[in-house]
């Protein structure tokens, strides 16, 4: 929950999972002072007075960030160590101490056998100017918590169904608008007016508040708008009435992890007809717009996605814009493509479930 916390304060902070090869990073954060490196939080659990074993812990991250340093070329910024615990005096002295003493430990290491070229690298960035190296400890977390509320609430205490019920309650006013109005005998245009429409979404947009890894958009519209590409947007859905008009919801990432923390999963088996088998190789092959039947699943946060055994899918050309890019796979199986797999692809897809539900999806990869 603690890199959550920190994605929300840091948007552009990005996660790299655990592994041998982590370098002691959980959390790298942009710097905006020196925008060639950037700063590293090392997260930690421990909540009570530190063992011998869980400050061996603290040091071995230190270090492996140091050779990370020099070996690998991390651009390291400052570094913070992040755990529900403030500090006693003689825990913050022994802190204090870490930089010294890892690196002499390391200095000293024939194994590691650090050449003269490293070890003034090393003091390079621990001597830098205004280097900081910090305990961010209980307030900095409690100070997260309270900036963040909906974090912990989505996590610990219901958010993630208020919020799927938030969006039920909003796709629901166009359809109970409509059925109310087909019972009474006078002429009127709608029982329910902007007017009275607004303390409720209002409501309801405070509870689509709550999700920790997306904001929402959402419109009530005479005729189903354009869905286009915008800023930070990963997925749209449209809900068409029988009068025309309509409910789209627009959802957008929170931070740039936004789509590892909360993946969106979609799932496809093409129904190839006559010559579309052919289409499909052009897309696949030279990235060509690409339509056919499909069954299809799709897990949108806030309970928006659906399944259907009779949908049609439409792929667009590749995206322009690099920089916006983020990673999502998609898995396919049916005729045309080698078996089941997961195929990375760089597109907009658009799926239909009937004539009157539409999704619109971001479907991108790193390169």
């Amino acid at each position: 929950m603690i890199s959550n916390l920190l994605y929300n304060e840091y948007p552009r902070a990005a996660r790299i999972r655990p592994s041998q090869g982590d370098f002691g990073i959980d959390v790298l954060v942009p710097s905006e002072t020196h925008p060639e490196t950037s700063d590293v939080y090392q997260i930690k659990k421990f909540a009570t007075n530190l063992t011998d074993s869980q400050k061996g812990q603290i040091k071995k991250s230190f270090r492996r960030l140091m050779v990370g340093l020099v070996r690998k070329g991390i651009r390291v910024g400052d570094w913070y160590l992040v755990m529900p615990l403030d500090p006693t005096l003689e825990a913050l002295e022994w802190f204090e101490k870490i930089p010294d003493s890892v690196i002499k430990e390391m200095f000293a290491d024939p194994e590691l056998a650090l050449t003269k070229e490293e070890k003034e690298a090393i003091n390079a960035w621990k001597d830098a100017d205004g280097r900081i190296i910090e305990w961010k400890g209980h307030l900095f977390c409690e100070g997260l918590v309270s900036k963040f509320w909906y974090v912990p609430d989505y996590y610990l205490h219901g958010g993630s169904e208020r919020i799927r019920s938030a969006v039920a309650q909003i796709a629901r006013i166009l359809d109970k608008d409509l059925s109310l109005r087909g019972n009474v005998t006078t002429p009127l245009t709608s029982l329910l007016t902007p007017a009275e429409l607004r303390a409720h979404l209002g409501h309801l947009n405070e509870a689509l508040k709550g999700d920790p890894h997306f904001l929402y958009g959402v419109s009530i519209d005479p005729v189903a708008p354009p869905l286009l590409d915008e800023p930070g947007l990963i997925a749209a859905t449209q809900e068409v009435a029988s009068d025309g008009s309509c409910v789209t919801f627009r959802i957008y990432a929170r931070f740039a992890e936004a789509l590892n923390e909360r993946p969106v999963p979609m799932r496809l088996r093409f129904e190839f007809q006559d010559g579309a088998s052919e289409a499909f190789e052009q897309w696949r092959k030279y990235g060509k717009p690409f339509t056919s039947p499909a069954s299809f699943e799709l897990d949108l946060p806030g309970g928006l996605g659906g399944r259907s055994d009779g949908g049609t899918v439409r792929i667009s050309p590749p995206w322009r814009r690099r920089d916006e890019r983020e990673s999502l796979s998609r898995s396919f199986a049916g005729r045309g493509c080698s078996g089941g797999g997961v195929l990375p692809f760089d597109r907009c897809v658009r799926a239909r479930w009937n004539r009157a539900l539409d999704a619109w999806l971001r479907c991108q990869q790193f390169s």
